[in-house]
């Protein structure tokens, strides 16, 4: 095998598992954000209910609990609006990080597609690894 083509096999080596490797990281990373939000989350709810559990027990007045049950509605509306945002956003950024990835990498092949193609093209040079392996002469213009 000519050093040539372990140079263009390195290549496509390189243009095909390093972005898929960089696309399987982005996509650890997005999922480790979306763990993080769940948690934080739910360490945030169980504070919230326990302050409505005492607040609710050391209620003297009737009126008083209906006006905190309406104004939990309300907060627990706002927080599930505030973390489906923030879990698109998450989303969002982790897909178009990898759909750039992929456009990168499908252009860096592109690009090698061509080089090689090009190259396969050209009739080899007089003293050329490939010439002197096939016993070509140089090609005179």
């Amino acid at each position: 095998m000519s050093s040539l083509a372990i140079e263009r096999a390195g290549h496509i080596g390189r243009t095909v598992v390093v972005p898929a490797g960089d696309i399987a990281r982005r996509t650890y990373e997005g999922f480790a954000q979306l763990t993080e939000l769940n948690l934080e989350t739910v360490k945030t709810t169980f504070a919230e209910q326990r302050a409505i559990a005492e607040e609710t027990v050391c209620t003297p007045s009737f009126e008083r609990l209906v006006n905190l049950s309406g104004a939990q509605t309300q907060a627990s509306l706002k927080q599930a609006l505030a973390y489906w945002r923030h879990a698109s956003d998450i989303a969002i950024d982790t897909v178009a990080d990898n759909v750039g990835l992929g456009w990168q990498s499908m252009d860096e092949y592109m690009q090698w597609t061509v080089s090689w193609l090009s190259d396969a093209a050209r009739p080899p040079q007089a003293g050329s690894a490939m010439a002197n392996h096939y016993g070509l002469r140089a090609v005179s213009a």
